[in-house]
């Protein structure tokens, strides 16, 4: 295959989804690799407006947790491209699936980095739309834990551009969509911690708090069941409650009622500390 854009070696697949593929990559120029994503044949034009969203919202951050993009263009053959940091690891969803129910002090140190890269992003007046486990991307043999991936639908507060859709329901996993987003309702980092304390549910129980047969059934039950506690699990699940209170503030279902990212970043923390008392105590009762 030729270099893509006269400078990037295209050597394997390591990724691939309905409208681009991820290559891992030889860049010639600085005689690196690196991540490139490639758009396929391109039938929808929205794909290419996804791409430059993506690339807009990256564009924006240097974060640590945050994946870096290092180039972007159009090929003389008219392939729309991006090229990122190469990662070595595994996603959360991998590792969800090996481990099963996920030890709390592992929870905790996930989500740690998930808030704070949560918080640089609604900093910077980006929400991501689609946090979910196979969008954190734990890291080997760097010295930062994971990196926040695919910004493919992310939003930019204040920009003033179309959004590339009309129809809400094509942003986000049902399993991890707020309810004012099933209602149709503009999207805030409040949409974010809710999908993070989806996903840190799932991570502690290996269970979504609301499950169903179709995505119909899933949204309906976002919308109108009380939040499972965990003590009610079959089987039941003991999660300390410095942990498990503010997991259950992320998921209420009024947004206005939910924490800030900085603000779960510090509650985290404070559960990671090893001088805190209630870290491994109080495991009885959930919060309302």
């Amino acid at each position: 295959m030729p270099l893509l854009a006269n400078r990037y070696d295209l050597q394997e697949i390591i990724g691939e989804g309905a409208v681009a593929t991820v290559y891992r990559a030889h860049d010639s120029v600085l005689q690196r690799s690196v991540a490139v994503k490639v758009l396929k044949d391109v039938n929808d034009e929205m794909d290419v407006v996804r791409l430059w969203v993506e690339l807009r919202s990256l564009q924006r951050l240097r974060h640590p947790y945050i994946v870096r993009t290092l180039d972007f263009g159009r090929s003389p053959r008219g392939l729309h491209y991006m090229v990122m940091e190469l990662l070595r690891g595994r996603t959360l969803r991998e590792r969800m699936d090996e481990a099963g129910r996920m030890p709390p002090v592992e929870v905790a140190s996930i989500l740690l980095p998930v808030f704070e890269a949560l918080d640089a992003c609604h900093f910077s007046g980006i929400i991501h739309r689609d946090i979910k486990p196979e969008n954190v991307f734990l890291t080997e043999g760097a010295s930062q834990p994971l990196k926040l991936i695919d910004f493919g639908m992310a939003k930019i507060l204040h920009d003033l551009s179309p959004e590339v859709t009309t129809n809400p329901f094509t942003f986000g996993t049902p399993e991890y969509m707020a309810p004012e987003r099933i209602r149709g309702a503009p999207p805030t980092p409040a949409s974010d911690i809710y999908a993070a304390g989806a996903m840190a549910f799932e991570m502690l129980s290996s269970q979504r708090p609301f499950g169903g047969g179709s995505p119909e059934e899933i949204m309906r039950h976002q919308l109108h069941e009380a939040l499972p506690r965990f003590a009610e699990l079959s089987p039941p699940v003991s999660v300390p409650r410095a942990l498990r209170d503010p997991i259950r503030r992320c998921l209420r279902k009024q947004p206005l009622q939910r924490p800030r990212a900085a603000d779960m970043a510090t509650e985290i923390q404070r559960f990671l500390l090893p001088l805190a008392p209630s870290s491994e105590q109080d495991t009885d009762v959930d919060c309302p």
